[in-house]
């Protein structure tokens, strides 16, 4: 095992500042030359506390601005136009990085596409409601409505 210092956050492994013990193999392969991770030195653990305490500073104004854009999210129901059958079927399906940009239109916010849950991919028409990882303890519930295209001239 080795020890690191985390540079980013990284989903599922922890927080830019923590240390942690990773296999070797994923510190040496992955970690560190991706810029994610450095090994860890005593001298490092000074910088990573520094990295904490920005983190800790830089996500109290990010809460803040995540909590309005849950509001402007929740507020907005996003429409997505896609060709379908006549039972309602879609040809193919919508993903998360279909609803991350439509979303990201509606509210004139970039949205990821990786912050969106969706179990499975949509693959009918009709009102679906999807949360939206804003940030690590704020969720966004976007209304989402999957419309047929041209569904007025049916």
């Amino acid at each position: 095992m080795t020890k690191i210092i985390l540079q980013k956050n990284v989903e599922k492994l922890g927080l830019a500042g923590d240390i942690i013990d990773v296999k070797d193999g994923f510190a040496r392969n992955f970690l560190v030359p991706k810029g994610f991770a450095v090994k860890w030195t005593k001298g490092g653990e000074k910088h990573a506390l520094l990295i904490a305490k920005n983190r800790l500073n830089k996500e109290i104004g990010d809460a803040q601005s995540a909590e309005s854009l849950a509001k402007l999210i929740a507020e907005n129901s996003v429409v997505i136009e896609v060709k379908t059958t006549k039972t309602g079927k879609l040809y193919g399906s919508i993903t998360g990085k279909k609803i991350a940009e439509a979303i990201s239109k509606s509210v004139s916010t970039k949205i990821d596409s990786k912050s969106v849950r969706l179990a499975e991919p949509i693959k009918e028409s009709g009102d679906y409601s999807i949360d939206v990882i804003l940030h690590p303890e704020i969720t966004a519930e976007a209304k989402i409505k999957i419309v047929a295209k041209d569904a007025q001239a049916k």
